[in-house]
Order: structure tokens, then C-alpha cells, then sequence
């Protein structure tokens, strides 16, 4: 919870699991998963504005979910394996890129 904060994960292991919550302004995302099975969750809430979400999942089984509340708000999923599941809730302005293959 707050401003400007910076936040980066990397997960190798098999079944990882990043579940992270922002309530604030500017902050940063940057999440990769490498391992089989791995799930992410990133929820941005209180109507927090001008926050960047990136997530890479290079892994069989993936699953994003991306819940967001304000504006400004930019996601990015890169999903590059079979298998993968995506779940986005947007409100606000905002900017999202999807790539799977």
C-alpha cells in the first residue's frame, strides 16, 4: 500500500504462486514464471491511477488473473506455452496487451 513502489518476482520452481495486492499510485509490477504450473494473481484496488503490471509466463499450465480498479493502469501478458488461461477485470482507462502462443 503507497506510492511509487517497485516490485519484481521470479519464480523457477514447479506450482509457483505470486498473489500480490497494490492500493497506491506509480507503482511497479514485473512478474515471470519459468516452472510448470504456476499461477499469478495482481490486483490493483482503492482507485489507484498510473500503476504497470507486466507479467511472463514461459511455462505449461500457466494462469493469470489481473484484477483492475482506476485509471492510467497499463498490463502486459506474454503467455508463450499451451495450456494457458487468462482472466482480466479492467475498470478505469487503461492500456492492456495480450500475447500468447
Amino acid at each position: 500500500d503507497g506510492n511509487s513502489n517497485v516490485i519484481s518476482v521470479a519464480q523457477t520452481a514447479a506450482d509457483a504462486s505470486a498473489e500480490i495486492t497494490i492500493g497506491g499510485d506509480t507503482n511497479t509490477v514485473d512478474l515471470t514464471q519459468s516452472a510448470a504450473n504456476a499461477t499469478a494473481a495482481v490486483t490493483i484496488v482503492n482507485v489507484s491511477n498510473r500503476n504497470d503490471v507486466v507479467i511472463s509466463q514461459s511455462i505449461a499450465g500457466a494462469d493469470a488473473t489481473v484484477t483492475i480498479d482506476g485509471n492510467r493502469n497499463t498490463y502486459q501478458l506474454a503467455q508463450h506455452t499451451v495450456a494457458t488461461v487468462v482472466v482480466a477485470e479492467i475498470d478505469g482507462n487503461r492500456s492492456f496487451t495480450i500475447e500468447q502462443y
